[in-house]
């Protein structure tokens, strides 16, 4: 019999963790989290906020804005890197509700030390679990910090003439994305409690609710290989063209911790502990191809620009191993293997940059982003559109004091993929500031040396019934490249 129970504890333990019978939506596996996080690889335009269309003289920017490379000055050489401190954090407030006695003390993990009340045993005789007090410590909110130090790109381009025609071709390897991510829901449940915490008739067969926590961990980078090529076909009107081929692996952590089973009664709630652990680990390997269109109009004091990528699919090949289970049921994850891919949309900028005087530069930017035009193909070949559209806004100056220093400052307004839980309006997705400095200085006539620094702080509120979920990021990314330029 004891062998009968383990095996249908382990086939449940199976189709909860893959097939995610789970109400809320944001615990499901990794698929493609993340890959929307695009890595800026010149410093010049992330210290500027990030402004592709502006930037002159920097060879960095070549996939961002091909056209760009008929600004260089010469043979050109740049490399650098970023160093990033990030913490995400998650707050938890549950709501007191008059027909569940100390139900949201239970769920914010204060109810470990309470004493269970003085029985009188002349009156009650046979205690219920009424007569005690249901007991929980652990605690819903959470902090997660993650540092690190990535050498971002290298790259190179030479002008050269072909019957009077200016042309630059460039070649480089560069971060195309920076995936690392992380999420916890320590308040999972297999059903919206939403519906069974409401007042329950009296019933003698309780309402139930199987509880644990979901932990999400992704690290790694997605790189980029390829070149560029960029004309004058007119006086004042250039051209580019550039392709890229993304490559990655990345390596993926995810556990669940099963904590019991909550009933829910009419007027009350008993709660059963049921332990176990499990987690298992996946490597992804990604791969596509990105084609990048820009052209530049420059006069005088103006400048007006726009690029567009083409619609780029990525492809990622994964496999999964269970790496452990503990509790009742001590068995072995089957290990998994599948592929899934995104079709990202048409995407592009339009700018447009003012020169006030001869040492003060200005310029605004839109990034067209429609993400909610994105096709997700599961493993199983259904596709569907997961994300939201995050167009975004870029403002920028750089102010030469000195013929040797440039002052560099960028202001953004970004959105996610993805909307907040109980949004009052439907498909909008989650937005933040994004706030940059920057300084170039001259070394020498051809060595040029660009830092810049830029903090992120997203907040957003996840709204239920029974809860609000208060999630923070913050980001400070410090960057940094050499260019130098042989004339």
């Amino acid at each position: 019999m004891k062998t009968l129970f383990k095996i249908r504890d382990a086939f449940a333990l199976f189709i909860i963790i893959f097939t995610n019978i789970n109400a809320q939506y944001y615990n499901k596996p990794l698929t493609i989290q993340a890959l929307n996080h695009t890595t800026s690889a010149s410093a010049i335009s992330r210290s500027m906020g990030d402004l592709s269309l502006a930037s002159k003289n920097d060879v960095s920017i070549m996939f961002s804005n091909p056209a760009a490379l008929q600004t260089i000055h010469g043979i050109q050489f740049s490399f650098g890197g970023l160093l990033e401190y990030k913490k995400n954090e998650q707050i938890q407030r549950w709501y007191s509700l008059d027909w569940l006695s100390m139900f949201d003390l239970f769920m914010e993990g204060k109810t470990a030390d309470i004493r269970d009340p003085v029985i009188n045993t002349n009156k009650v005789t046979v205690p219920t679990y009424q007569d005690s007090v249901q007991r929980n410590g652990r605690n819903p909110n959470w902090t997660h910090s993650h540092n690190q130090f990535v050498p971002s790109f290298i790259l190179a381009a030479a002008p050269f003439k072909i019957s009077n025609m200016k042309f630059t071709i460039g070649v480089g390897f560069v971060e195309y994305a920076n995936v690392n991510y992380f999420y916890a829901n320590r308040t999972a449940f297999n059903r919206n409690l939403d519906y069974i915490t409401l007042p329950i008739s009296v019933d003698p067969n309780p309402e139930v609710a199987y509880w644990w926590a979901d932990t999400r961990l992704r690290e790694g980078s997605i790189y980029g290989y390829g070149g560029a090529l960029s004309a004058t076909v007119l006086e004042n009107l250039i051209v580019g063209l550039s392709g890229l081929y993304i490559s990655g692996t990345v390596n993926d952590t995810e556990s669940r911790e099963g904590f019991g089973k909550l009933e829910f009664f009419s007027k009350d709630f008993r709660f059963t502990e049921d332990t176990y652990f499990v987690s298992w680990k996946s490597e992804s390997n990604i791969t596509g191809f990105e084609m990048t269109f820009s052209s530049i109009y420059r006069i005088k004091n103006l400048m007006l620009g726009f690029s567009f990528k083409l619609p780029t699919k990525i492809t990622r090949e994964f496999t999964t191993e269970g790496d452990s289970v503990k509790g009742p049921s001590n068995i072995k994850l089957p290990s998994k293997r599948g592929s899934d891919n995104i079709t990202l949309p048409l995407r592009g900028s339009f700018g447009i940059g003012l020169s006030l005087r001869s040492n003060i530069f200005i310029s605004g930017e839109y990034k067209y982003l429609p993400y909610n035009l994105a096709e997700y193909t599961d493993e199983n070949g259904k596709t569907t559109k997961p994300w939201l559209n995050c167009s975004s806004y870029h403002l920028g100056l750089e102010y030469l004091p000195m013929d040797f220093l440039a002052v560099r400052l960028g202001y953004q307004i970004k959105s996610e993929v993805f909307e907040q839980q109980g949004n009052h309006l439907p498909g909008q997705s989650v937005s933040y500031n994004v706030y940059s400095i920057g300084l170039g200085i001259n070394i020498i006539d051809n060595l040029q040396i660009n830092l810049g620094y830029e903090y992120i702080d997203m907040h957003y509120e996840d709204l239920w019934f029974l809860n609000t979920n208060i999630n923070k990021e913050k980001k400070n990314t410090i960057f940094g490249n050499i260019l130098f330029t042989l004339k």
